[in-house]
């Protein structure tokens, strides 16, 4: 993985995530939460129940008005996000690479607005990593040599093993139609999914192999496969590429041509608003 420019670093610090209905969980950072508790900053005033902390009485007020009250606290907390890296071998070694600078970027981002952080590579997770002070275990983690897996085999434990209503960022070349449908059922579990498509200038125009006849290898499986490459088989293959993308962008959605620099998805992000 190629390390990341200092000044690129400098201004992915100043970026912020702002998901659209991702909540912030557990553990102490800087997004503001729904939950009530005790905080930092006043919010307002709320009548007395039995059993109320009598701590956060405001006897000012319940001078005034003759009925207890008591004061209400915003809670800071942390918005759950997870960068899940395909390690499939459809990926290959150059797509990989890129994908990796990109959770990089991703996950320093993550770390600078306090967030809680893992990142999914090969299938296994990372530490849970917090503040911009981690971010060297950001890169360590993410320069290890992860062993070639599926990536269905990510998404399987993903819906059930993530924090609920987390920001859950894909980066992957989306060549298994399985995993569509387990990105669905991430959706449906209430997490915000974030889809990074890699794509080959092939896959977007497979015109670029030439014609007739073909002998194709399945790179995650070896499977050798002759095809023609017909007008018809083009029309059928365009199909299928259209209905997948439109699965895919049901939500965000960001697409990386090979050969363009990852930094570009940063930018997509704070255009459609998903950054900052």
């Amino acid at each position: 993985m190629q390390p990341i420019a200092p000044a690129t670093l400098e201004r992915l610090r100043h970026l912020r995530f702002a998901p659209l209905y991702a909540k912030p969980g557990a553990g102490v950072g800087e997004r503001r939460s729904d939950q009530r508790g005790a905080g930092l900053e006043f919010i307002d005033h709320r009548p007395y129940r039995p059993g109320d902390d009598i701590r956060d009485l405001d006897h000012r007020l319940m001078a005034r008005l003759g009925q207890p009250y008591l004061r209400s606290y915003a809670a800071d907390r942390q918005l759950p996000v997870s960068v899940v890296v395909d390690g499939s071998a459809s990926m290959g070694a150059a797509r990989r690479d890129v994908a990796l600078q990109l959770a990089a970027m991703l996950g320093f981002v993550a770390l600078a607005g306090g967030e809680g952080l893992r990142v999914w590579r090969g299938g296994v997770p990372s530490p849970l990593l917090s503040g911009v002070q981690r971010a060297p275990l950001l890169l360590d983690w993410l320069a290890r040599a992860g062993a070639a897996a599926r990536f269905t085999d990510h998404l399987n434990t993903l819906a059930r093993d993530l924090p609920r209503g987390g920001l859950v960022l894909l980066i992957s070349d989306w060549q298994d139609a399985a995993a569509l449908d387990h990105l669905d059922m991430l959706r449906r579990a209430g997490h915000e999914p974030v889809v990074i498509r890699l794509t080959t200038a092939v896959e977007v125009d497979p015109t670029r192999l030439g014609s007739g006849v073909l002998v194709l290898a399945d790179a995650e499986t070896g499977q050798e496969l002759t095809i023609a490459l017909t007008p018809e088989m083009l029309a059928q293959y365009q199909a299928l590429w259209d209905a997948r993308t439109q699965r895919l962008a049901k939500g965000w959605f960001f697409d990386l041509p090979e050969g363009t620099d990852p930094g570009d998805v940063i930018a997509q992000m704070r255009i459609k608003g998903l950054l900052a």
